[in-house]
């Protein structure tokens, strides 16, 4: 019976090792915004979707946003640039905590490529709809 059951644990524990770890990019390009680009516009769609996800807002330049998202207290953190003009946006990875990176690998945890395409994805339809 103990041997079933360490077999049932093995084969549920193997696939989440897995996928808890993803391949990730260090920059992932905004293809959801249609062409040509008001950049204000897209400002606007940026800000209001990262608020929309729980982003904070660090630090904005001219064509580019900072942005920091906590969970769990601050024991999961994760730091991005959207950089954008009139061509478009992208999302740079700048630092993580608790998202278990390996820069060599280049393997991020799952979840925070999950944020990263909700936020692509809102940040076209929140445009869009402008």
């Amino acid at each position: 019976m103990k041997k079933y059951m360490l077999i049932s644990i093995i084969l549920v524990l193997i696939p989440a090792v897995l996928f808890a770890a993803s391949e990730f990019q260090l920059v992932y390009q905004g293809d959801s915004v249609t062409k040509p680009v008001d950049p204000k516009k897209l400002e606007i769609a940026i800000k209001l979707s990262l608020a929309n996800y729980g982003w904070r807002i660090v630090e904005t330049a001219e064509g580019a946003i900072t942005a920091k998202y906590e969970k769990s207290g601050g024991v999961v953190m994760a730091l991005i640039k959207v950089s954008f003009s009139s061509e478009g946006f992208s999302v740079s990875y700048l630092d993580s905590k608790g998202l278990d990176v390996d820069m060599n690998a280049m393997t991020i945890h799952s979840n925070y490529v999950r944020w990263i395409r909700n936020l692509i994805k809102t940040i076209g339809i929140n445009y869009s709809s402008m």
